[in-house]
């Protein structure tokens, strides 16, 4: 298609008529839908349109127009791009998103593919079906270790967790973040020793097969025991720890020299981000751990961050 603007190929054979317009730029603030033609009777209309809609999480805004935009166009079937998670926003006429085909990273899990449309002889969608493509998924799993008090508690809700994400990804290499969470005493000696739950992971994971199931990341989200808060106004050393940490959370925060180099390298926007991030959850969550793993060893894991 044109990229000045939208245009209308006719199908040689068929009573087909396909609008679109392709983008001369990476990035389109202008509403392209006013300027698509409107339908052409005795033909089975389909608009392609690369579009963030009214906007949508995780994806810049491009093109963006409203639902009532397309519908009023009179088309069959919008066949929608650049938001990759598989969605319909409409039937009769059928707006969709069919996605990508295959999840690149952890923000796009579960099963990716296309839909494939049958269209009737009256020229109208007589089945939106929906086809798996992807050769390998990836899924975000949580695991509760409210109340577990071993390890061996830890690896049996693991490997039920994995389990059913291994048996709903259909045989195919399964990519995937493991968070932990939950009240439990282990969250200590988790803290304490990470490469151990990592280690711990990874071998839960050879259960299922050798390739089977990637480990992308370990996530440590859990909870002590006993509230920190709590804990601190009953020992004066305790207190000390808190008050250390609380103040290295409100204090002049700086990266150091060698995640510096490292975000000099990467794009502006995204070195941005990763640098707001560091400064924020990720610096809060550092300090956490380091509070965790100073109390583990003065009260034997029976506390940490509040």
């Amino acid at each position: 298609f044109a990229s000045k603007s939208a245009e209308t190929v006719l199908h040689a054979t068929l009573p087909v008529a396909l609008h679109g317009q392709s983008f001369a730029s990476r990035t389109v603030e202008k509403n392209l839908v006013p300027d698509y033609p409107q339908a052409i009777a005795g033909r089975f209309n389909l608009g392609l349109l690369h579009t963030s809609l009214a906007g949508a999480p995780g994806h810049d805004t491009y093109a963006p127009c409203s639902l009532e935009d397309l519908l009023s166009k009179g088309y069959d079937y919008w066949a929608l791009g650049h938001v990759h998670q598989p969605a319909i926003l409409n039937r009769d006429p059928w707006v969709v998103f069919p996605g990508n085909l295959q999840g690149r990273h952890i923000r796009e899990t579960g099963a990716r593919g296309c839909y494939l449309v049958t269209v009737d002889a009256a020229l109208k969608v007589a089945d939106c079906a929906w086809v798996t493509l992807d050769v390998a998924r990836w899924a975000f799993l949580r695991v509760d270790l409210s109340g577990a008090e071993s390890f061996e508690e830890l690896h049996a809700r693991t490997r039920e967790v994995m389990a059913a994400a291994v048996e709903a990804s259909e045989e195919r290499l399964l990519a995937v973040r493991i968070a932990f969470t939950g009240v439990t005493a282990l969250h200590g000696p988790l803290t304490s020793d990470i490469q151990r739950l990592h280690a711990e992971v990874e071998g839960c994971a050879e259960d299922f097969g050798t390739g089977r199931l990637w480990i992308e990341r370990v996530l440590l989200e859990t909870r002590p025991l006993v509230a920190l808060r709590e804990l601190a106004e009953q020992d004066a050393l305790t207190r000390v720890v808190v008050e250390s940490i609380e103040e290295s959370k409100t204090g002049v925060r700086a990266l150091p020299a060698e995640v510096e180099s490292a975000l000099a390298v990467l794009p502006p926007e995204l070195a941005q981000r990763l640098s707001a991030e560091w400064l924020g959850e990720g610096w809060d969550a550092l300090a956490d751990d380091a509070c965790a793993i100073v109390l583990e060893r003065l009260t034997g894991g029976r506390a940490g961050p509040p």
